[in-house]
């Protein structure tokens, strides 16, 4: 069962992924996301980076929201991503789950990091955020919890273990509860 921050943080992740409101994760917000990300950073359809991310994106579909949909409707809600958070939590210690979500975090990585240098500036991190239609009032804030070792740029493996923190830490001192912005 999950905790109350567990809870909190999971709420937080899918309000963010809803990008059009509408109570359902689903393809076309994720469609919207690449789509503001180009708009964002002045992309053409066919910018690499681009199509990069439109591929990223539907991996992500395909690995993190596609089993939580039970109904195969298309569409997840905030009830099946809880759901579905809570029986990954269960399992977030085996083997197997930790490689698949080291996978997904390495993938995520590469959404972030809009110019490809293999870091995350303060920059990208409130870019990623405005481009999912959320106010950025609190990414610089936010982005200084998160880069642990305070060198103005967060890394792979500080970003896959921040990751990580996010899905299964219950610990309320966590810097990872704080990768999707502030939980109240």
């Amino acid at each position: 069962m999950l905790t109350e921050l567990q809870r909190a943080k999971f709420v937080k992740h899918f309000n963010i992924r809803d990008t059009d409101d509408d109570g359902y994760v689903t393809q076309e917000d994720y469609r919207k996301f690449s789509e503001n990300i180009a708009k964002l950073l002045e992309w053409d359809p066919d910018h690499q980076k681009r199509v990069q991310i439109d591929a990223i994106h539907a991996g992500v579909w395909q690995f993190f929201w596609e089993p939580a949909d039970h109904d195969q409707d298309g569409r997840v809600s905030l009830e099946d991503h809880l759901a579905m958070m809570d029986m990954m939590i269960e399992h977030s210690k085996d083997p197997q789950v930790l490689e698949q979500s080291r996978k997904h975090s390495e993938v995520l990585f590469n959404t972030f990091d809009f110019n490809g240098s293999g870091e995350i500036s303060a920059k990208e991190y409130r870019q990623f955020f405005s481009a999912a239609g959320v106010t950025t009032e609190w990414t610089d804030m936010v982005f200084e919890k998160l880069d642990i070792n305070g060198n103005g740029k967060i890394s792979l493996d500080e970003f896959v273990l921040l990751h990580q923190q996010f899905f299964s830490s219950n610990d309320p001192e966590s810097p990872g509860n704080w990768f999707y912005g502030p939980i109240a």
